[in-house]
């Protein structure tokens, strides 16, 4: 019993670390310790109910039924009930009641999120379906039911966004349902690489001999840079990558191949020791993307992708990928990756599921669509893990820390 496993049900509703009840007096020790450990305090009612208090404005109250409340650094107040009843809200009633036995629900102003038990792969489908009658717009459903996965997410005419999602694994089970307001910001875009958020930027001085012109736009994505443009030709896309390597980057790979309707597709990767710059281009779309990364290396990289895996730290949580021609490792400080050489698209369901085997099955996250494949995913223990197939390049990475 410690902060870590409470911490991880009051996130998830997971009782795989921590099952809710009145601590016995060891346990409650054990706890103390771990809070305190932590430069927090703690405090036990009468009836068993946990009061944590920590840095700023945190705190946590957790009572023996399973349902918490506090609040966060911030002050904003967080909580749920373990209320087995369907929700008699304007949230609750915009969706079809589900005859799914309630786990968690938490509902404020913006939303609802109710987590289930014991829910099959055919009964998660078939709400999916009574969720596309209602919500229609910009509908998107994954099933595959080979992998013990189902999801399906979308608007109705009133701008309410739901997102219902199943997964079975070896490891874990879980299902979720989300519905809430859905609002643009007009200051941002979503349309950069990976799913990420920009804003617009200008170029930092060590891009700048890039200097594209005022038919390109350039983002901020918290983390990296993003130069884009709409209409690119593959002509385009090669001279951006002339460009970096005139000013001293390492062409690493350069591949241009033709998509099923005969189009280009074209990815490169060039590098410094201090910076990385990848250059995309799909016709289809057609778009141009190019990342701008700075590197943050713990040591040597191989050029030809021949690393050794290591024995231990974050990477010995994933598995070693046993297809392709070697890999390269990167030390990014919050994440931990891995480029795998020669790698093919057909080589990520199988990696994807030993992942899963892994146990790498909570908060699942997957998505398939033109030339980019990605699974992301918890374990137990909160560390993060995904794979990632983009225009020929396979990434695999894992957390440094648990969330």
């Amino acid at each position: 019993v410690t902060l870590e496993a409470l911490l991880n049900y009051i996130e998830t509703g997971s009782t795989e670390m921590y099952q809710p009840r009145v601590l016995t007096d060891a346990e409650k020790q054990e706890l103390k310790e771990s809070v305190e450990k932590e430069g927090g305090t703690i405090a036990f009612d009468a009836d068993g109910t946990i009061r944590i208090t920590g840095d700023g404005q945190t705190s946590i109250i957790l009572h023996p039924d399973g349902s918490c409340s506090g609040t966060d650094a911030d002050g904003k107040p967080f909580g749920f009930e373990t209320k087995k009843e369907w929700p008699d809200s304007a949230f609750g009633k915009a969706v079809p009641k589900a005859d799914f036995e309630i786990k968690m629900q938490v509902e404020d102003e913006d939303g609802l999120m109710l987590m289930f038990d014991n829910v099959t792969y055919e009964q998660a489908k078939a709400y999916g379906k009574q969720l596309s009658a209602l919500f229609a717009v910009n509908p998107s459903e994954i099933d595959m039911k080979e992998n013990g996965m189902y999801s399906y997410s979308g608007m109705n005419e009133n701008g309410l966004l739901v997102e219902f999602s199943f997964m079975d694994s070896a490891q874990s089970k879980t299902c979720g349902l989300s519905v809430g307001k859905h609002e643009d910001d007009p200051g941002e875009t979503s349309d950069v690489p990976g799913g990420q958020t920009g804003i617009p930027a200008e170029l930092p001085p060590q891009f700048a001999f890039l200097s594209p012109d005022s038919s390109y736009s350039v983002y901020d994505a918290d983390g990296y840079y993003s130069i884009e443009k709409a209409g690119a030709t593959l002509a385009e896309a090669k001279e951006f990558t002339a460009k970096a390597v005139a000013n001293g980057y390492e062409k690493r790979s350069e591949n241009v191949y033709k998509n099923e309707d005969g189009s280009d597709a074209y990815i490169a990767v060039l590098t410094t020791e201090t910076y990385e710059i990848h250059v995309m281009l799909n016709t289809i779309e057609p778009k141009l993307f190019v990342d701008l990364l700075e590197i943050n290396n713990s040591g040597a990289q191989s050029p030809d992708g021949n690393d050794q895996w290591p024995t231990s730290g974050p990477l010995t949580r994933i598995p070693k990928p046993d297809f392709g021609t070697g890999f390269t490792i990167r030390d990014e400080g919050e994440v931990i990756t891995a480029s795998v050489s020669g790698a093919k698209e057909s080589d990520f369901a199988p990696y994807m599921q030993r992942l899963k085997d892994a146990g790498f099955t909570l908060s699942p996250q997957y998505e398939d669509e033109d030339d980019m494949l990605y699974y992301e995913a918890h374990d137990k223990d909160g560390y993060d893990a995904y794979v990632n197939y983009v225009f020929g390049v396979f990434v695999v990475g894992v957390t440094t820390m648990p969330e």
